[in-house]
């Protein structure tokens, strides 16, 4: 019921806007969000560099990238720890803590299982470590996998030492 002429003036809006105001409502957007990060970075970088390291865990350029730019502003990313890390990355003293789902061959299963028996009370030492984890059906390759990464260093053994002795 519109006649030609009012059709294409209402195009014609359609298109001014297009060319201006989408571009300009966008570029409002990424600035406020542009500020936000940079203020969060700025006064509460564990937080900062938790979200960011948490929003790509899996991609392996990206974490190793965000990880740099963590050290470079002097905050302390440790390896997995069997008491302390979780499915995501973690602050514990003021230290970033790398997830036990980083570490290769161990998946968000056998992370849940860990974490359920560490609920249980933490793991005393690598025997009760490996009887307990055993218990609950996590199996040799992911043990060692972790005894790999690091995550079991807390027990003061020597890699070499605990994967010859995990049988």
């Amino acid at each position: 019921g519109y006649t030609k002429e009012k059709a294409n003036e209402v195009y014609d809006l359609i298109i001014k806007f297009a060319n201006y105001g989408f571009n300009k409502s966008h570029s409002v957007s990424y600035a406020i969000i542009g500020y936000q990060m940079a203020y969060l970075k700025a006064n509460y970088p564990h937080y900062f560099f938790i979200s960011l390291l948490n929003s790509v865990i899996g991609s392996e350029i990206k974490t190793s990238e965000y990880i740099y730019e963590a050290k470079k502003r002097g905050l302390q990313v440790f390896v997995p720890h069997i008491n302390y890390a979780s499915v995501q990355y973690t602050i514990v003293k003021d230290k970033l803590i790398y997830p036990l789902i980083g570490i290769l061959n161990v998946g968000k299963n056998a992370v849940i299982k860990i974490l359920e028996e560490r609920n249980k009370g933490p793991f005393k030492n690598y025997h009760d470590c490996i009887a307990r984890l055993n218990k609950v059906g996590i199996n040799k390759k992911i043990i060692e996998s972790c005894i790999m990464a690091g995550a079991m260093d807390c027990f003061k053994l020597s890699r070499a030492t605990m994967l010859a002795s995990l049988d």
